[in-house]
């Protein structure tokens, strides 16, 4: 109902003349009515959802049609997004035309965004306490045999990691060094991109001098076109090179990292009361540690040295097109398939989980049927059961080969669906830059360094399902590492207590106890040490 009114209201409300500009007369970089059909579009598959979702029978219907209408939100939003950058600003009274419409517009978008992200945490939440509400004795008992009572913040959490930025174990001499270590790391990743970045527009200089000696029919390879291959052939070994060097020197700033944490935790450990090591339970206790180091290292590794500097450079190359080559619309464009080539990984990489699941049982029961018949071959002789066991083991196989198979054909269809998507991208961003070439008669050299840019931002994201796997798992080891460190000993000296003074003296007990109350917060009182008096002279013994 809005967004006609806004539309209309540049025009003084005149239909008829909002006609005639916007529809009569549309053209992709002029007129916004189009968006007129795209507001009512998502407004009818908003409704439809959750008139759908009011129909269901079931406990919680709204879960995943909320989910539904968030997608259709985001998805207008993001398509808007583009439909602006594709805007002609300087037409006549484009900001009266243009302004109305995209901000109330975007506001409309966010608000429906918000409504529906709430609508979605707040039925998770019903769904939750409706689980936990049916199932009482079971959560009752988890929450009694769990031996963990608290967990760590996000905040507390990033200290954790705090290692593997600035070290502080060991000599002097080894911090120092490796804290140098730990700097030049991140200016190995600094410089590694920024080499990256800038390379392709020394590229660019030497197509404009190639062509410029095309058009002069010139036969010498002048230091105009030769200097700046030179240089990008130097800066793309540097950004090649600079990534090795951060790797070799990173090595020993996540061995000593790793021997902090690992000391930490084991000290931490110790420091823990004696109830709580008699209810922990010892083999989740040695995983919480073990995969909690590791999840740290690999959060490092995968994420904060390479996914971020990685999506950090799309930005870059973002702004580069917007403020070197003035293209506005291939900023967007490339941001836009940049943003669904993550969100299509992702989600697939979540559907391929269920194919490698089943792989793995079927390998387990594969070996542990071909163990077990060979373990008992006496008896299988005894019934005259191998054709039996014959049976059943190429039933196994084939059951292993069917999801193995369903596993290698789910990544082939996620290789493809990359594909796609970049060549869709590199398509039409060469398009979009060959109409900014054309249209301010621009130099061949941005066409060509375009490509290499696009090229550059996708390669280092072919492993984003790999990377998004151990980050997902890395996250689940991680909390229950802080949930580990997040245990407090019960018993605790009180704030600025003085230190034990050990004076042997024959008329002063050694050790002395008068009426010694204690016991654990989960003890019974019946079991709990009451009125405890006793005395032991310097020498003496008590049993």
């Amino acid at each position: 109902i809005l967004v006609p009114l806004l539309m209309w209201s540049p025009f003084s409300f005149q239909v008829d003349q909002w006609w005639s500009q916007q529809v009569a007369a549309w053209s992709l970089d002029a007129s916004v009515a189009d968006w007129l059909m795209i507001a009512w579009l998502r407004d009818v598959l908003v409704a439809v959802f959750f008139s759908l979702a009011w129909r269901k029978q079931v406990s919680d219907p709204w879960t995943e049609d909320a989910r539904w209408c968030r997608r259709v939100v985001v998805v207008t939003f993001l398509l808007g997004l583009f439909r602006t950058s594709l805007l002609n600003w300087d037409v006549t009274d484009a900001r009266k035309m243009f302004i109305p419409t995209i901000s109330w517009g975007a506001l409309i978008s966010l608000v429906m965004l918000l409504v529906s992200q709430l609508y979605v945490r707040a039925y998770a939440q019903k769904a939750a306490a409706t689980e936990a509400l049916n199932a009482p004795e079971e959560a009752e008992a988890e929450a009694e045999h769990s031996q963990y009572s608290s967990a760590l913040t996000f905040l507390q959490t990033v200290r954790v990691l705090r290692p593997y930025f600035w070290p502080t174990s060991g000599r002097p001499s080894e911090v120092l060094m490796n804290r140098i270590r730990a700097l030049t790391t991140w200016l190995c990743v600094v410089l590694s991109k920024v080499s990256n970045i800038i390379s392709p527009i020394f590229l660019a200089r030497a197509t404009n001098a190639l062509a410029s000696a095309l058009t002069t029919r010139s036969l010498e390879v002048t230091p105009e076109i030769w200097w700046p291959l030179v240089e990008y052939a130097a800066l793309v070994f540097v950004s090649k090179a600079l990534k090795e060097a951060q790797s070799l020197v990173y090595i020993r700033v996540q061995q000593a990292a790793s021997i902090e944490i690992a000391d930490n935790t084991f000290a931490h450990l110790h420091s823990l009361s004696l109830d709580w090591h008699l209810r922990k339970k010892m083999g989740q206790t040695v995983r919480s540690m073990d995969r909690g180091i590791q999840a740290a290292q690999q959060t490092m590794q995968y994420v904060v040295l390479y996914l971020i500097p990685t999506l950090v450079e799309a930005l870059a190359v973002a702004l580069i097109f917007v403020f070197h080559f003035k293209n506005l619309q291939l900023a967007v464009f490339v941001l836009l398939n940049l943003i669904a080539y993550m969100y299509a990984t992702i989600k697939v990489t979540l559907w391929r989980k269920k194919f490698r699941t089943a792989t793995t049982k079927h390998d387990n029961d594969l070996h542990d049927r071909l163990t077990d018949s060979l373990v008992n071959y006496e008896t299988v002789k005894y019934f005259t059961a191998e054709d039996y066991e014959r049976r059943e083991y190429r039933s196994l196989v084939a059951s292993y080969q069917k999801t193995s198979m369903a596993t290698q054909a789910s990544l082939s269809f996620l290789n493809i669906l990359q594909q796609l998507i970049v060549n869709f991208t590199l398509c039409g961003g060469m398009i979009l830059a060959t109409l900014r070439v054309l249209q301010t008669n621009g130099n061949l050299g941005d066409f060509v360094a375009v490509n290499t840019y696009i090229i550059n931002v996708f390669t280092p994201l072919n492993f984003l399902g790999t990377i998004y796997n151990m980050v997902v798992n890395a996250i689940v080891d991680m909390k229950n590492f802080g949930q580990l460190l997040a245990e407090k000993s019960e018993v605790q000296d009180v704030p600025n207590a003085p230190a034990l003074k050990l004076q042997m003296s024959p008329d002063v007990p050694m050790v002395a106890f008068e009426q010694v109350c204690f016991h654990y917060s989960k003890q019974p009182l019946g079991r709990a040490i009451k009125d405890v008096n006793f005395r032991i002279p310097p020498g003496g013994s008590l049993a």
